[in-house]
């Protein structure tokens, strides 16, 4: 009797975990994504001063605006059609086409956008890796944990904390309990870590009925 009390308390505990991490799934990638669209902008505005230059990045940022303003296919429209034209611009509507994309619960259609930026050589390191941080993260939100490990197993560099964030909320929708603790606690505990993924790791350890 008592096996089954354990087992059901686990199960009532790891259900909070995915509830919490749907909470803040929505705004870790949210975040990530108006900060990318903000510091690529701002850099491509910095580089490249020519006029048509300076048109494309007003157009990013008036598709951020539609992101920000709660109107996912309205702005996934607007980074569709700057996304076609190329360019730094170009990339980086790309990656707002796949969150406006994955927003209005168009799961495949985000992550294959998201694959395609992963693979994509033309693209810088960071941003190949940051496509890979989100395809994860909307593998997971789309209740698939184990292809969100698998993407983001080995990811390293700044993002490695996302990522490891990420992997531990899939451990847990796995019902994983022990390796969703241990990843959680080492986040937790990991003074280099940012404040954000450390709060959120204590947070998701109380909902998994452990301390940090």
């Amino acid at each position: 009797m008592a096996d089954i009390f354990r087992e059901v308390d686990e199960e009532v505990r790891t259900e909070r975990a995915k509830e919490l991490w749907r909470k803040y799934g929505v705004f870790v990638v949210g975040a990530a994504v108006l900060a990318v669209l903000a510091v690529g902008g701002f850099q491509f505005w910095k580089h490249m001063q020519a006029e048509a230059a300076a048109e494309a990045s007003l157009r990013l940022e008036e598709a951020a605006v539609l992101a920000d303003g709660e109107k996912p296919a309205d702005a996934a429209a607007a980074f569709a059609a700057l996304a076609e034209e190329g360019g730094g611009a170009g990339l980086l509507a790309r990656f707002g086409e796949a969150a406006e994309l994955a927003r209005q619960g168009e799961a495949d259609a985000a992550l294959a956008r998201y694959e395609a930026l992963a693979a994509d050589e033309d693209a810088a390191p960071v941003y190949r890796d940051l496509a890979r941080l989100f395809q994860g993260m909307a593998e997971l939100d789309a209740g698939r944990p184990e292809a969100a490990i698998a993407t983001l197993d080995g990811l390293s560099g700044a993002l490695r904390y996302s990522a490891a964030e990420t992997i531990a909320a899939a451990r847990a929708a796995l019902g994983e309990t022990v390796a969703a603790v241990a990843g959680f606690k080492a986040l937790a505990d990991d003074a280099d870590a940012p404040v954000g993924v450390r709060r959120r790791a204590a947070e998701m350890l109380a909902a998994l009925g452990e301390s940090s």
